[in-house]
């Protein structure tokens, strides 16, 4: 086949091109910033393209003018998510007859299903575990050196963002309400605060303070948005509460382009290049931590693939979806708070045979269930293409 593949900055997109290419596609990458600001011009380049001729359409994550220049074309096009949330998944367009929604959260797919939207799948996401197993094993002394750690974590604090309890124009009662629901999640991080627990008067209330900007094009609801602000500022809470706890180990290395002034005794390693320098890290570390991001409810986040591919051990929380593929203790290891986060730190930083125990069931487990050579021929067999 012929495809379209719209290039953005999202992940794994060099991997995607290159594997479907080795699937025998005809591939060609195109990019237009335009596409995702959804600006009044973008419509049309994307027509324009489409003139040339285009078996399939394939994107990470969704694009309404991407859907309403396929539909006008009766091209078919695949989008495979993998963020959460993403409010692009409300627009009138996703009932579009030629879309294709791949959903990296099962939570998301329910979702669109839910909402009639037939041609919904469940699809994890996937890595190139050969070309990450090459980059991580070609490492020098000196980038051993650099990326070596007894802890490390990669990506961002999100410390940039502003907070809902610090949101200029808000009264102290509407901070403190979020504020106690932030700090209730904090206490209990298996915890998924919903809209649906938010009193039918409380929310009325914050619709005095709260407004959105839309459009008529989505359905989006705005409890929904109030819960995406709330996970936003779990998030952030929960990384800082993490850097503090992690300030006091000693060999500990952070790789990130977030402000750590907050954090002195945290040694700052900058940014890494996600295919270069990231799964380097993750091979020399004797523990690789991961948080989830709040607003991904039950999917495998593409870092946990990336960190087992890359021949690192994984310390994660706990995401419903991982113990459908994973075994705490045999093909990775998770932690329900940062007290036994703690406790798991100290115990696998002595126990190396069992850290190679679980390095090496876990990567026979990602190149069985989600190499981009099992996921995609799955993704054409569900389409029916």
């Amino acid at each position: 086949m012929k495809i379209l593949l719209y290039h953005w900055k999202a992940y794994g997109n060099r991997f995607l091109c290159k594997q479907l290419q080795l699937l025998g596609h005809e591939v060609k990458e195109w990019s237009n910033s335009a596409v995702m600001l959804d600006e009044d011009n973008s419509l049309e380049a994307v027509q324009k393209e489409l003139k040339k001729g285009y078996d399939l359409v394939f994107s990470y994550n969704y694009f309404r003018i991407l859907a309403l220049a396929c539909h006008e074309a009766g091209t078919p096009y695949f989008a495979w998510t993998q963020d959460s949330p993403m409010l692009s998944l409300y627009d009138k367009t996703t009932y579009l007859e030629t879309n294709y929604f791949f959903c990296f959260d099962y939570e998301q797919y329910e979702g669109l299903k839910i909402r009639g939207i037939e041609k919904a799948f469940y699809c994890p996401l996937a890595v190139d575990t050969e070309t990450l197993e090459k980059v991580s094993g070609n490492c020098t002394s000196g980038e051993i050196r650099r990326f070596g750690a007894d802890i490390s974590f990669v990506g961002s604090l999100y410390s940039e963002r502003n907070m809902l309890s610090s949101m200029d124009g808000l009264p102290d009662y509407v901070k403190g309400y979020f504020g106690a629901v932030v700090e209730a999640q904090l206490h209990l991080p298996s915890l998924r605060f919903s809209n649906a627990q938010i009193p039918a008067d409380e929310m009325n209330r914050i619709r005095n303070y709260l407004n959105f900007s839309g459009t008529e094009e989505s359905k989006v609801r705005y409890e929904e948005l109030v819960e995406n602000l709330i996970d936003r500022d779990v998030t952030v809470r929960e990384r800082s509460e993490m850097m503090k706890i992690l300030s006091n180990w000693k060999g500990f290395k952070l790789f990130t382009g977030s402000d750590t002034s907050l954090y002195p005794d945290i040694s700052n390693c900058g940014t890494v290049d996600y295919y270069t320098e990231m799964p380097k890290v993750f091979q020399n570390s004797k523990i690789n931590l991961n948080t989830t991001l709040r607003s991904i409810r039950s999917g495998i986040p593409l870092r946990i693939l990336d960190v087992i591919a890359s021949g690192g051990f994984l310390l994660t929380d706990a995401q419903p979806e991982l113990f459908w593929f994973f075994e705490d203790g045999e093909s990775l290891a998770t932690f329900q708070n940062f007290e036994e986060m703690e406790e798991k730190i100290a115990f696998y930083l002595q126990h190396e045979t069992e850290r190679e125990k679980i390095i090496r069931n876990g990567r026979q487990i990602v190149k069985a269930k989600f190499d981009y050579k099992v996921r995609l021929p799955e993704m054409f067999k569900l389409a029916g293409i």
